[in-house]
């Protein structure tokens, strides 16, 4: 197990590195001429999607350490942070409620004054606020088409489980080349 990231392993991933940039040269000259070409390439995609798989298993040994202590820092720090943003929730709605209430005494006395009558209007606290904008829709039959979203991850369900593409869809099959 590595310790630290000193401890990475450089000469695999040197070596990797070094041998990838080799095999780029000769690939940005290779043309396919005859079906051997074809094996060739298809023996060596294997090959570097394996070298690649190992590579990522190095890698995930050795940022291991650096992701436990992640894990580890972040759940210290949780309980305050939770707690802290629970106050800071609180504190926030009593405040609003407060702005609300005052500002309905002040919408009251302002029409008792309009009537002729005393009130008194209350000052509103002095407090930075910002209007944030809700958009909350009343009927999705309503909402214009350039506005809807469309559900990628349940068509391409639909499609694998062979059913029919609904209007306005169609399904298609795009074969790539996999290392297999």
């Amino acid at each position: 197990m590595l310790a630290t990231y000193t401890d990475l392993p450089r000469v695999p991933v040197v070596e990797a590195e070094k041998k990838a940039s080799e095999l780029l040269e000769v690939l940005e000259t290779f043309t396919i001429t005859d079906p051997e070409d074809v094996e060739v390439l298809g023996t060596l995609l294997k090959e570097v999607h394996t070298e690649l798989k190992e590579l990522d298993k190095l890698r995930l040994v050795a940022t291991k350490p650096a992701r436990e202590a992640q894990r580890d820092i972040n759940a210290f720090f949780a309980g305050a942070k939770n707690s802290l943003s629970a106050a800071k929730s609180k504190i926030k709605k009593l405040l609003d409620d407060h702005r609300r209430k005052v500002a309905e005494q002040n919408a009251k006395a302002m029409e008792t004054l309009s009537q002729g009558q005393p009130a008194a209007v209350v000052p509103v606290p002095v407090m930075k606020t910002r209007q944030e904008l809700q958009v909350e829709i009343i009927d999705a039959e309503k909402v214009p088409r350039e506005y809807l979203c469309i559900d990628l991850p349940a068509l391409k369900a639909l499609a694998k489980a062979g059913g029919e593409a609904p209007p306005g869809v169609r399904f298609v099959r795009v074969e790539r080349t996999v290392v297999g």
